[in-house]
């Protein structure tokens, strides 16, 4: 799938930078509703994702999505359920669907879908009606803006670029062309430094072995009661 999708892109995208990083995305697929066995909700963490503050599964909102809630993307203010990085899944919704779900994903290898790309526009695409919006304090990217959501943000996604390519820049100013794309974009945030003093508390805490791509500690399934 992605030999033919880097033939007919027409923009960069991360999780087609390496067959690595296009395999280890496609996981999510598998992970939750293969391995977590009990009767209940759960937040899945991207590896470069982080929690910056404790939460339970009520500070995600009143009401639980009947199937699944990912955030927004790009654009901090829209309210449409976008990116993945940071997903609450109802595992026992996705485990009844796995079996068509992957299916539907595995054999999609001509293009990208229609609602996004990789597993992500894969969940877009099958699940549609039946994601919901996750607040954005629980999917906070260091390019975003809003001081009230950062007062309160309890997880950090590092979408796009990574803690280890943004510290590169800030020592000799070199860049991929991608790093270099995302740089100028988002060259005017105001909250990259807190986002790296809260990496870097997150990394102190998992200890010498951590890194961008080992962030969080193991999933812990987390029941609605």
């Amino acid at each position: 799938m992605r030999r033919a999708l880097l033939k007919h892109r027409s923009h960069p995208s991360r999780p087609y930078d390496s067959p690595g990083n296009c395999f280890g995305t496609s996981q999510r697929v598998d992970i939750p509703p293969t391995f977590v066995q009990l009767p209940v909700y759960c937040i899945l963490l991207d590896s470069d994702a982080f929690v910056v503050q404790p939460f339970t599964i009520v500070d995600s909102g009143a009401k639980l999505p009947r199937g699944l809630a990912f955030s927004s993307e790009l654009d901090e203010d829209g309210v449409k359920p976008l990116n993945a990085g940071v997903s609450l899944l109802n595992v026992p919704f996705l485990r009844e669907s796995i079996d068509e779900f992957q299916e539907f994903a595995f054999n999609h290898t001509d293009s990208d879908f229609v609602n996004g790309l990789g597993d992500q526009g894969a969940f877009l695409d099958f699940y549609g009606k039946d994601i919901e919006f996750l607040n954005p304090r629980f999917n906070m990217k260091p390019y975003y803006k809003n001081e009230a959501n950062w007062n309160h943000t309890y997880i950090v996604q590092y979408h796009g670029l990574k803690p280890h390519e943004q510290i590169a820049y800030w020592f000799d100013g070199t860049c991929e062309p991608l790093q270099c794309y995302l740089i100028s974009k988002f060259s005017d945030s105001p909250y990259e430094y807190e986002a790296m003093v809260e990496f870097a508390r997150a990394a102190a805490l998992e200890g010498p072995g951590s890194g961008s791509r080992h962030l969080t500690p193991p999933l812990r399934p987390m029941s609605p009661q």
